[in-house]
């Protein structure tokens, strides 16, 4: 789109460069009231910055003191350079963000869950603690309507998952004193909306609808089904709600320009979890196959391989804000001595039992329950102190083939040992199309044959050991180097981090899964072709 205004051209770029050999006109003071981000520098020179003002200041009167032509090339690359950096960040798409209507029993005013970050800064007070801003969730403090210190213990842990912004509550590694420096969060592994929501407002979003190529609609899934379970029986008030969304949606230029083939919801939650006739489902009224969303791409944790799916690897507890940090906790992990030994972090289920016998009979593996403090250590800090301490992981399937664990582990350098048949077991999760590799082919394409070179495969308990005990130093030492090479892409990047907020570089940041799932739609949009079978279904 080409704006035009008074017999001037802007074409929607970063920077605008236009000469006059005289004072600025009538009809040029005119244009720049009607464009407030087309600068006058100086007699001449007019600069238009349409999306982002990346300069402080100071950096603008230090670039001016070159001279004007020197200042103008200057500020030229420089915008262009962080325009680059940010397109780097958002797969070259810019993202409107839908203000959904607030439901009926928001018990304060706070807009919709789009503005759930500006919320929590303004209802939140900070307090200083070492090196970073804690965000404390007051007694006052409402979450899409649900008081904080309501009964309900789910309702109260989502509001828990909001300290700093969707991160969760910080904790060190008091037992390791090498990452000391280092803050981590016990982030809840179904908080990707806030996550999602976060990083795009930071750095891929646009309020003009003609301006964007993606449309997120931030619908609150897991605040619907809280509210239903508190009214029991009584859905009146859940289903007025989605209906009330539908119709926004449908009513909104954005979605009837294509019929929502262009829009975005993510689903925090395993896919399987939202199938027809689910709990899920029934508790919060969406569902996968409902003809509403079928053209609607969608971001999970976990689901088949589909056009409309891209599974993003679960939330874990690093969240970098710089290349250096990531680097400095690579360092900090290759150096740690690794017990030559497998630990199971596995809750005790019927599929996992004869894991659990195996690996109680064998000198070779330890196992823990996983998220049970150990002496003085938080839940979290207990489980990545225990990753950190062996060379392998042990990784079964749960109620769905992947697990959080299988990530914090690769994270933590610990070489990850997934469990795999041709035909469905137990062990490794009845719905193959689910697997690793099926499931996260997509958004880790960029690092082929991704799951082979980070991690072993093995076909049963007595397989696994085998591994452990008849791996090679070479082969551990390669496992390694790929783990190192493969980690930005499975980091979530700190929710407050803002990419031209900070002179640090970034580049890893590229990497990240969010970066990752935007190049991949941009390049293979969800074009409406609707397909599956029994075990790849939505």
């Amino acid at each position: 789109m080409i704006l035009e205004h008074g017999g001037f051209y802007v074409p929607p770029l970063s920077l605008t460069l236009a000469w006059t050999s005289t004072s600025p006109s009538a009809e040029a003071e005119a244009f720049a009231h009607a464009f407030p981000r087309f600068w006058i520098l100086d007699s001449g020179f007019w600069i238009a910055l349409h999306d982002r003002l990346l300069f402080q200041s100071a950096v603008i009167r230090r670039m001016h003191r070159m001279g004007r032509p020197a200042f103008l090339l200057a500020l030229l690359l420089r915008v262009c350079a962080s325009e680059d950096a940010v397109d780097a960040l958002c797969g070259g798409l810019r993202v409107y963000v839908h203000r959904l209507p607030p439901p009926e029993w928001h018990a304060h005013e706070q807009g919709s869950f789009r503005d759930i970050g500006d919320h929590q800064l303004a209802q939140n007070r900070s307090t200083e603690r070492g090196e970073g801003q804690e965000s404390v969730v007051q007694e006052d403090l409402s979450l899409f309507g649900f008081p904080c210190t309501h009964f309900d213990p789910l309702t109260k842990m989502s509001c828990e998952t909001l300290h700093y912004l969707g991160m969760g509550k910080p904790f060190k590694l008091r037992k390791l004193a090498a990452f000391e420096g280092f803050q981590f969060f016990a982030t809840h592994q179904f908080a990707m909306q806030v996550f999602a929501v976060r990083y795009v407002l930071n750095h891929c979003a646009t309020e003009e609808v003609g301006d964007a190529q993606l449309f997120l609609v931030p619908l609150p899934l897991e605040m619907i089904q809280r509210e239903r379970q508190m009214m029991g029986k009584d859905t009146a008030r859940t289903e007025a709600y989605m209906a009330k969304v539908k119709h926004h949606l449908s009513r909104h230029p954005a979605w009837r320009q294509r019929h929502g083939r262009d829009h975005l919801l993510v689903v925090s939650e395993t896919l399987f979890m939202y199938r027809d006739n689910t709990r899920r489902s029934r508790l919060s009224g969406y569902t996968n196959a409902d003809p509403f969303w079928e053209s609607v791409a969608i971001w999970s944790i976990e689901g088949p391989r589909h056009d409309r799916v891209m599974n993003l690897p679960y939330l874990t507890f690093f969240h970098p804000k710089s290349d250096e940090e990531i680097a400095m906790w690579i360092h900090e992990v290759q150096k740690l001595p690794r017990e030559r030994k497998v630990v199971l972090l596995a809750h005790e289920r019927p599929q996992r039992r004869g894991l659990i016998e195996a690996c109680r009979r064998s000198e070779l593996c330890d196992r823990y329950e996983p998220y049970v403090g150990l002496d003085d250590m938080e839940p979290y800090e207990a489980v990545v102190t225990r990753y950190l301490r062996y060379t392998f992981a042990l990784h079964p399937a749960g109620d769905t083939p992947t697990r959080r664990g299988f990530f914090d582990s690769i994270i933590c350098g610990t070489i990850p040992i997934i469990f795999w048949t041709p035909e469905p077991t137990p062990l490794a999760g009845q719905v193959v199309d689910r697997t690793y590799e099926k499931c996260y082919g997509r958004v880790f394409q960029s690092f082929p044959g991704w799951l082979e070179r980070v991690a072993f495969i093995a076909s049963s308990e007595s397989d696994a050991l085998r591994i452990v005990k008849e791996a090679s130093d070479l082969e551990i030492e390669e496992k390694q180097r790929n783990m190192r090479e493969f980690l930005p892409r499975v980091l979530y990047w700190d929710t407050r981090w803002k990419a031209e907020s900070t002179e640090a570089r970034h580049d890893l940041a590229t990497q990240n899964p969010f970066a990752e799932a935007l190049r991949e739609m941009k390049l293979h949009p969800f074009v409406g072709k609707r397909y599956g079978n029994e075990t790849d279904q939505l």
